[in-house]
């Protein structure tokens, strides 16, 4: 399992979702205005995003808790237009995100903490860009952690320590016996 694999699963489930989007893909983060004007052609659009992922825990499989974004780039020669069609993206991306794990084994939760944010500025307006971001928290499987019991049996020691009564240098070193 990856974070590589989740967002991809995420990405497929959406583009399937909203058969309307001109573009649905992966994103490597956050964008700056020259790259929101260069892909605001193929609009409307969504970019899934792994925007970093908090601690780990558990016994055999360990999961983290990985936080995402779907940017949501739509324009339109209207400012009203292009607002209109990116909030009815994000309308529809909050309402799909129910109890989604996006039809992958390892995605452990539905998504928390689902909030969308408008990122408008005056820059991006004078562009034709409108840009939101739906975020959300999920707990995904990251790997498994080692059993101690399937690791090899040790073949051979060594060990050092220093003697009580005069401080003298204790070496030993052998292999073990296989049965």
């Amino acid at each position: 399992m990856s974070l590589d694999s989740v967002r991809s699963s995420i990405v497929t489930t959406i583009k399937n979702a909203l058969p309307q989007l001109k573009t649905c893909s992966a994103h490597a983060g956050r964008f700056n205005l020259q790259e929101l004007t260069r892909i605001s052609h193929n609009s409307p659009a969504v970019f899934v995003a792994c925007l970093g992922f908090t601690g780990t825990s558990g016994v055999g499989e360990t999961s983290s808790t990985a936080a995402w974004a779907a940017y949501i780039v739509t324009a339109e020669r209207s400012a009203a237009d292009r607002d209109t069609t990116a909030l009815k993206i994000a309308s529809a991306l909050a309402t799909f995100m129910d109890g989604q794990t996006w039809d992958d084994d390892n995605v452990v939760e539905e998504p928390q903490n689902v909030s969308g944010q408008n990122l408008y500025s005056a820059a991006l307006d004078k562009s034709g860009v409108a840009l939101w971001a739906v975020t959300w928290r999920q707990a995904i499987t990251v790997g498994t952690s080692t059993d101690i019991d399937e690791l090899n049996d040790f073949l051979r020691y060594s060990a050092e320590s220093f003697g009580e009564e005069n401080n003298a240098l204790i070496q030993t070193a052998g292999e073990l016996p296989q049965d």
